[in-house]
Order: C-alpha cells, then sequence, then structure tokens
C-alpha cells in the first residue's frame, strides 16, 4: 500500500473515529484511552516524516528513488509510519468502545501488514540497499 494511501486511510479512519468520540455524551474513562494510542501514532507519523525530511531533503508522500533513512525514529523501528498507523487504528478501536468489529480490522491490518506488505516492501530494500539495509535489519527491529 503506498504511504499517501496508507496516510489518507488512517487520516479518514482517525477523523471518524473522533468525531464518533466527540459527539458521544456517554464516553467513558476506559474507551477515552483510545486517545493514547491515537496520539501517539500520529506523533509517530509526524516524527517519521520530519526525519526522513531532514535526511533527504523530501517529503515521505514523494519518496522516488530515495536513500536509506536511519536517523531519529528510524534507529528505533524500521517502519515508523506503519507502526503509526497500526496505533491510531488501535486507537480508534478503543474508542469505539472496544466493538469486536474494530479490533477485527485491526488485527486483519496487522496481519496484511507484517506477512504481505512489509515482506515486500523489506525484499525492494533489500535488492535496491543491499549490504546496508541487511545490517540494518539486524541492529533495527520492524514493529518495536
Amino acid at each position: 500500500m503506498p504511504t499517501t494511501l496508507l496516510t489518507a486511510f488512517t487520516t479518514v479512519a482517525g477523523l471518524i473515529a473522533v468525531s464518533h468520540v466527540y459527539f458521544s455524551p456517554a464516553l467513558s474513562a476506559y474507551a477515552g484511552l483510545g486517545f493514547i494510542p491515537l496520539i501517539l501514532g500520529l506523533g509517530l507519523l509526524g516524527c517519521g516524516a520530519r526525519f526522513y525530511k531532514q535526511s533527504t531533503g523530501r517529503s515521505w508522500l514523494n519518496q522516488g528513488d530515495g536513500e536509506l533513512v536511519t536517523l531519529g525514529v528510524f534507529k528505533h523501528v524500521r517502519h515508523p509510519f506503519h507502526l503509526g498507523a497500526t496505533l491510531i487504528l488501535v486507537g480508534e478501536a478503543w474508542l469505539t468502545g472496544n466493538h469486536w468489529s474494530a479490533w477485527l480490522l485491526v488485527a486483519a491490518f496487522v496481519l496484511w501488514l507484517d506477512r504481505c506488505h512489509l515482506k515486500a516492501l523489506e525484499t525492494h530494500f533489500q535488492e535496491r540497499f543491499g549490504q546496508r539495509y541487511r545490517r540494518y535489519q539486524q541492529r533495527v527491529r520492524r514493529w518495536v
């Protein structure tokens, strides 16, 4: 999934979740805890975008041929944008009052992301950056 599409998806889903909570008079303190992963996810997306731009001079939405970025948040997690999107979905699921279908969507997204998208992306990075990326994979975890 291109990062632009991923960003659009999580942004729209986040706005829907927040509007649901904002207009809900019966928001419990427990459901309100969903704002924690939601805000962490948005922060992770922002930090990732900032360090990518500082390192390459380009927006992460327009990666082109790009460079291997290993600074900032990329020093701790290989895919901060994907982790951020996942945290946003976790926050949204929590904000819905723990409805099982929301958690099913989170599980399906994480499974697809981990087993399909990130494997293909990492194969592409291995071909593109070679041994540098393999060493990066050994030093830095995929998720957390």
